[in-house]
């Protein structure tokens, strides 16, 4: 009976033991935990684009073109509502020459021309659905003649050109953005040169009886420089 308990202890050295020793030898089961996933990076916006500059749609008609000699008051068959260009040649004798337009209230509107210089330039012309063009208003000592033309009709000058031109002016440009500048070289002979932007607002950039060389800055909306002159100049688009 002795032999068979210690026939028993034995194998229970080889296949067993007592369960809380057991636990104890072996290392308690480590936790291991899963690397957190990164977060996604933000998504980058795409660059904001600035548009391209684009020419203003003036509005179209057909040459209009009107002539005489002296005094007159000239009534326009079919009124302009509009905002157009006029190209005006008169007074070849340097006597007096001056012209106004009358607008559909009757009304005279500021002097476009008051010179005793020979005069070969072009004037704008601020008609509106409200108060369109309907003639002009002429002092004169002999003959002159007008053109009405859209103002896609004028000169262009896109950005790094340069245009040279010689009394009252008109120039297009594609609407202006961000910071515009011109450079400019006029009246060397110091008697009058101005230069307006028309566009977003109306205002002088220039406007002085001295020989004139240097850059202002242009208005973003600008689309239209108006120039006054009595002899040459140089405008450059920087």
């Amino acid at each position: 009976m002795i032999a068979g308990v210690v026939a028993l202890a034995l194998l229970g050295s080889l296949f067993g033991g007592d369960d809380s020793d057991e636990s104890a030898s072996e290392p308690a089961p480590s936790v291991v935990e899963e690397d957190e996933a990164p977060a996604p990076a933000p998504e980058e916006e795409p660059a904001e684009e600035v548009p391209a500059s684009e020419e203003f749609a003036w509005p179209e008609m057909a040459p209009l073109v009107l002539e005489g000699s002296g005094d007159d008051v000239v009534i326009l068959e079919q009124p302009i509502p509009a905002v157009v260009a006029m190209d005006v040649v008169a007074n070849a004798s340097s006597r007096y020459f001056g012209i106004s337009p009358i607008f559909a209230s009757g009304e005279s509107g500021s002097t476009l021309v008051n010179t005793t210089d020979p005069f070969d330039g072009t004037v704008l012309l601020l008609g509106t659905g409200n108060d369109a063009i309907s003639g002009f208003e002429v002092t004169s000592n002999g003959p002159w003649t007008f053109t009405i033309k859209s103002i896609s009709e004028v000169t262009k000058l896109s950005a790094g050109e340069t245009l040279e031109g010689n009394g009252d002016g008109l120039i297009r440009l594609d609407e202006t953005q961000g910071l515009t500048t011109i450079s400019v070289v006029a009246n060397s002979e110091s008697r009058y040169f101005g230069v307006r932007q028309q566009g977003d607002r109306s205002s002088s950039v220039i406007n002085t009886t001295d020989a004139y060389d240097g850059t202002v800055k242009l208005d973003p909306g600008t689309i239209l420089l108006e120039v006054t002159a009595t002899g040459g100049w140089q405008i450059t688009l920087d």
